[in-house]
């Protein structure tokens, strides 16, 4: 009898022992019993997880057995178990809800006692997508139809599955399908390259880098991308593997189709829109095929990619690579795992580059790729206007726009307006179940709209305090939207493939790889961004003035009143190095990371109090005999209120016994307490 410790998918720290009978290995050999896929029941129904560990020798108590091994092969090597586990101890997470997690969708199995079946997901091999750019000027829609085709607009594709789970009914769909508004369409990536950008070269050179971690931010994107084809022919020659991951999948499928060009069968493609059955095959194929390239998002990270050579992390800096929920795990770190585990090389990839990444260069714990100075990439002029209201920004732009050039507008916020506000009594609409201002939309008529919660409201022109008539403060992409409806000027969106002069985008950010460059590039007003109280907020406000620049052929126009900032001056210096190397030396002081290694606290429930917090840590510390411990806290977070439930946060600063914070969730845990532990946050918010 042989004995095995599962991962499975619950909120339990602890693995599970299950016991196998010789006929079920089906003469398997040990080392083909690690890292599979298993069925096990658990109270009175089943579950599937992950072979962690195996045994030979008899638990003191009683152990149910195995129901079966779904998979002909294992879904994980040894090496990547053993990734997994690192991971999922550095974040705190449990190990089978961090496989759970990573492991395709469609091999989530679960059984269903009352019909004594095992439940696949769905495999579903359509999307669905937005037959128009925005809700405007769209008669006879229902309410329900007008919310489903939002969401649809946000996400730019979704399944049948994700709509369901939305709330939405699926004959809501069939009405939008009907109407034109929105088109069912099979996966199938479109083959042609994206010329806009990127051109065929015709003779490639394999280019090999030793293996090491790399920072590489000395070329921008479209000159990056033919050193990762050069790096992908030569591991290729030599049977090896190549894995390029980006923030979105825009990106992905763009560069896909190119590379698809040049490498045909070799290229694999991972993402969560592909459908499942698609998904399940690729993962296998990746595992057992020499001399594959796969192109994907952060969830392809997981695969064990057979002889992985080249690991490339593209836009690096973004935020995307933070996982939102459990486990919340960074992708930086991932690769870094994962490089220091098999010796391979990993390449951070970026125009501009996050702190971390800098300053591991400067600390040689990364080496460069080249020593280019990037600002000899990029010829557009840098041209500064004050920002002093809206109308003067209309003004230019309708100026600007006379010209018969290819230009990008940038409006760095979603919505129609920020907020409304009364400057009699000074109150801002709030909304009723979150400490946050609702913004302003607009599709046929204004409403209004949480960004916490996403709860709408009617539209109101008076303050509910004094009646005195509210102002709309601030602006989003909607008004210039409408703006530029109004004068008939044609446009399209950035992620958009409809051909257009005129794009508009809410950032750059993040996308890099699906913007081609442009005559002009109009970045109007990305001052809120240093507004946020985030420690990260001004080396997002630089990236966001930045990374345009790169995109600008001739003439970038930068509405700001930043002027006089360190970021600001190191554009118009055309010296990245300045930026940094302030920033640096401001978070030294501050003792802000990366000088100093975060984790954020956050306990939420309905009608919670910082005394109630500040007793139950405090117990916390005292049961543990805990001395030294850094931390700022307990406080209201930045937004105290999400969905009616109160948020109360803890920061702890240099805490190296996080394995104790286990206790204090299953403490919270009992007073009916939810606990978000979240290592090395993204932000405090």
């Amino acid at each position: 009898m042989i004995y095995l410790d599962i991962a499975l998918p619950i909120p339990h720290f602890s693995n599970f022992t299950y016991k196998v009978s010789q006929g079920k290995l089906k003469n398997m050999e040990k080392e083909e019993i690690i890292g599979r896929r298993v069925l096990v029941p658990f109270r009175n129904y089943g579950l599937t997880g992950i072979v962690v560990d195996i045994s030979e020798e008899k638990p003191d108590v009683e152990v149910k057995e195995i129901i079966d091994f779904p998979d002909k092969e294992p879904l994980f090597t040894k090496e990547y178990i053993d990734i997994v586990k690192e991971l999922s101890e550095y974040y705190l997470s449990p190990l089978g809800m961090f496989f759970y997690y990573i492991i395709p969708e469609g091999l989530r199995w679960e059984y269903n006692p009352k019909t004594k079946r095992w439940i696949k997901k769905v495999q579903e091999d359509k999307v669905y997508v937005p037959n128009v750019l925005t809700l405007a000027d769209i008669p006879n829609l229902s309410q329900k139809g007008r919310e489903l085709l939002e969401y649809i607009l946000e996400r730019g594709e979704v399944t049948a599955e994700e709509i369901k789970e939305e709330g939405f009914s699926l004959s809501s769909l069939k009405t939008l399908i009907k109407k034109g508004l929105v088109k069912e369409v099979s996966y199938i990536f479109r083959e042609e390259a994206k010329k806009y950008f990127l051109k065929q070269k015709k003779t490639v050179k394999p280019y090999s880098l030793p293996s090491g971690k790399y920072l590489y931010n000395t070329e921008v994107f479209r000159k990056r991308i033919f050193t990762y084809i050069s790096l992908f022919y030569d591991a290729i020659r030599k049977g090896e593997s190549s894995l390029l991951i980006f923030p979105n999948i825009k990106s992905v499928e763009t560069v896909y189709s190119f590379l698809k060009k040049e490498f045909g069968d070799k290229i694999f493609l991972y993402h969560d829109r592909i459908s499942n059955k698609e998904k399940i095959r690729n993962w296998f194929s990746i595992k057992n095929l020499n001399g594959t390239i796969t192109i994907g998002t952060y969830t392809s990270l997981f695969i064990p990619v057979k002889n992985l050579r080249y690991l490339i992390l593209e836009e690096e800096y973004s935020d995307a690579y933070k996982n939102r929920r459990t486990p919340k795990f960074d992708a930086r770190r991932v690769v870094f795992s994962i490089q220091k585990k098999k010796g391979i090389t990993a390449i951070y990839s970026s125009t501009t580059p996050s702190m971390e990444s800098y300053l591991a260069l400067k600390k040689k714990i990364f080496l460069p790729v080249n020593r280019k100075n990037i600002f000899s990439q990029a010829k557009g002029k840098i041209q500064i206007v004050p920002f002093e209201t809206f109308n003067a920004v209309k003004k230019l732009l309708l100026e600007e726009l006379k010209e018969n050039k290819k230009t990008l507008i940038i409006a760095n916020k979603k919505g129609f307006s920020s907020f409304l506000f009364c400057d009699v009594c000074e109150t801002e609409i709030m909304c009723n179940q979150c400490d946050v201002p609702v913004k302003v939309h607009k599709d046929d008529k204004y409403y209004l709209k949480c960004s916490a919660c996403g709860k709408k409201y009617q539209y109101i022109k008076n303050c509910p305090d004094c009646e005195n008539p509210l102002k709309e403060v601030g602006f989003g992409i909607d008004k210039i939207v409408e703006l530029l409806k109004k004068n008939n000027i044609q446009f399209s969106f950035l992620e958009d493939s409809k051909k257009t002069d005129i794009k508009l985008t809410v950032s750059l950010l993040g996308k890099e790889a699906i913007a081609s460059i442009f005559d002009k590039i109009i970045n109007i007003y990305p001052d809120f961004i240093l507004s946020i109280p985030d420690y990260k907020s001004e080396e997002k406000f630089f990236r966001s003035i930045t990374i345009p620049f790169f995109k600008t052929k001739d003439r970038y126009i930068l509405i700001t009143n930043e002027s006089d900032s360190k970021a600001v001056e190191s554009l118009k210096n055309k010296n990245l190095s300045l930026f940094y190397e302030r920033e640096i030396l401001e978070r030294k002081e501050l003792d802000l990371p990366p000088f100093a290694r975060y984790i954020l606290l956050t306990f939420e429930k309905k009608n919670l109090e910082i005394e109630d917090i500040r007793d139950l840590f405090n117990k916390w510390i005292i049961s543990h005999k805990i001395s030294n411990i850094q931390y700022e806290g307990p406080l209201y977070a930045r937004i105290s209120k999400i969905r009616g439930k109160n948020r109360i946060q803890i920061i702890l600063k240099n805490f190296e016994k996080k394995e104790l914070l286990i206790d204090l969730y299953e403490n919270a845990l009992k007073k009916g307490i939810k606990l978000n532990i979240e290592i090395d946050p993204k932000e405090i918010k």
